[in-house]
């Protein structure tokens, strides 16, 4: 997948998920998707994914506070 086409697929993703669904970002890619990605491109897609979700550019997701690896909900 094309490094640049992650965060608007993460966000289709979850947005689509059930309400009340706890989730990490490398849930939201399939298979291997997340693991073609080096280190430092998976710490940079959960930067700007943890940006989108935070400044409310996603609604329906929020970042669930002290957790680690950063986890997210989809709310309704």
């Amino acid at each position: 997948m094309d490094f640049d086409a992650a965060v608007p697929h993460a966000i289709q993703r979850a947005v689509a998920l059930e309400a009340g669904r706890e989730f990490c970002l490398k849930d939201l890619f399939e298979g291997v998707a997340w693991l073609g990605f080096s280190r430092g491109e998976r710490r940079q897609l959960g930067v700007r994914f943890k940006h989108e979700v935070t400044t409310g550019r996603v609604a329906t997701v929020v970042h669930v506070e002290g957790s680690h690896p950063a986890r997210y909900r989809k709310e309704t």
